[in-house]
């Protein structure tokens, strides 16, 4: 099977990446060529270069993990956030799925560090003494999370990493050492989706962190994670019930360890769940 790559994120290498590991794993003989004698192409939602291949010619897979939406005037099949399976063309794969190490990798660039399956449940960045208060990292300042900041701000102080402070660390790896010495992390997603289902890597990356993770996403995110394991702002009526929440938490040492050690997911990932994804793409795409 001859495949290509359009419109990814940057930095995106073809020759080392989920989709073509997956691909691999499901077909066997799978090889990189130019997308116009390719036998399917993905692409993303960072440029238009696959515009002009016609999804009734050439197998179009779209892949976001974007607050964006299949069109299936331009693909065929998708991997995307969404909870609808668009009559069979579309399998739901959020973005922080895409933070787990299933084959083994280590890394793919971006991104540059994942978590093994082994580490899901206790790692070093879990059992490094939490000795800061709370942190953000965030190269985009959401009024939401400037906000929750702030209000935190006037009880203790909130470290901030990012491009808009100066001090952006690139990796996972940076970023899971930074949060590893904090008992909290502002984590907010900054959007949500229509039908909900809009999870990306923050929430993994703090939690397993070994923070609480002060998060906000919609309220079918239990579809997904375990609610017990985190903070979540759209459960309150305000932000200043969150951040009362944040401190009586923080003032609670067996409140706070009840929340730090609940597991993010309900059922641990395994090889199981990867084999769960690979059935759907045989079943639903037709390759």
């Amino acid at each position: 099977m001859k495949i290509s790559f359009l419109d990814f994120w940057d930095p995106f290498d073809p020759s080392k990446n989920f989709f073509i590991d997956l691909f691999k794993d499901i077909y066997g003989n799978v090889e990189l060529s130019h997308p116009s004698d390719s036998d399917v192409i993905f692409y993303g939602p960072f440029g238009n270069q696959h515009s002009v291949f016609n999804p009734k010619e050439k197998v179009k897979i779209f892949v976001t993990g974007e607050n964006v939406r299949p069109d299936f005037n331009q693909c065929t099949y998708s991997f995307s956030f969404d909870f609808e399976d668009y009559g069979g063309k579309n399998i739901r794969l959020p973005l922080w799925f895409l933070q787990i190490d299933w084959f083994g990798k280590g890394g793919y660039g971006n991104p540059e560090f994942m978590m093994p399956l082994s580490k899901l449940i206790t790692n070093e960045y879990m059992e490094t003494p939490k000795t800061k208060f709370c942190v953000l990292m965030s190269n985009k300042l959401v009024q939401n999370r400037v906000d929750c900041v702030n209000k935190l701000n006037l009880y203790k102080n909130v470290d901030c990493y990012g491009k808009p402070f100066g001090n952006w660390q690139y990796g996972e790896s940076q970023k899971y050492d930074v949060f590893s010495k904090y008992k909290f992390s502002i984590c907010f997603e900054n959007s949500f989706a229509p039908n909900g289902g809009y999870y990306t890597e923050k929430l993994i990356h703090a939690k397993l962190a070994g923070t609480i993770p002060l998060y906000y996403a919609d309220d079918k995110v239990g579809r997904d994670f375990n609610i017990d394991s985190f903070i979540n702002l759209n459960d309150f009526k305000s932000m200043d019930e969150f951040v009362a929440r944040v401190i009586e938490v923080d003032n609670d040492n067996s409140e706070y360890l009840r929340i730090k050690n609940s597991p993010l997911f309900k059922k641990n990932p395994d090889e199981s769940t990867l084999q769960e994804l690979k059935n759907k793409v045989k079943e639903l795409f037709k390759i």
